[in-house]
């Protein structure tokens, strides 16, 4: 049975690639490389749907691939001077940006 609560490794590690996020974003800028990560929670991929991961208590916190895909994308495609460092979630990006995801699956 799947973990609903993240454990302790799985937050460290977490942890870990949000500060290596920042820290490369820092060395990197002004070379025209943006360095962002997106955390992404529970995506509704075909896998997790097969596997029947989404149930009643996280239906609520799901995220679609399709918000991923392009949450991803944007910060992929922004100006490095200014979107470098940042530790999103893709409905953040969706709505800040004002994103309008395309169905992809």
């Amino acid at each position: 049975m799947p973990r609903s609560i993240p454990t302790p490794r799985c937050r460290a590690a977490a942890a870990a690639l949000e500060r290596f996020t920042t820290g490369l974003a820092q060395e990197a800028y002004g070379s025209g490389v943006g360095v962002n990560v997106i955390s992404p929670g529970l995506v509704a991929t075909p896998g997790v749907v097969h596997h029947k991961l989404i149930n009643e208590s996280n239906k609520d916190r799901v995220t679609p691939v399709e918000h991923m895909a392009e949450a991803c994308l944007r910060l992929c495609h922004g100006d490095p001077s200014v979107i470098t460092g940042r530790i999103d979630y893709a409905d953040q990006v969706i709505e800040e940006f004002k994103l309008e995801p395309a169905d992809i699956i």
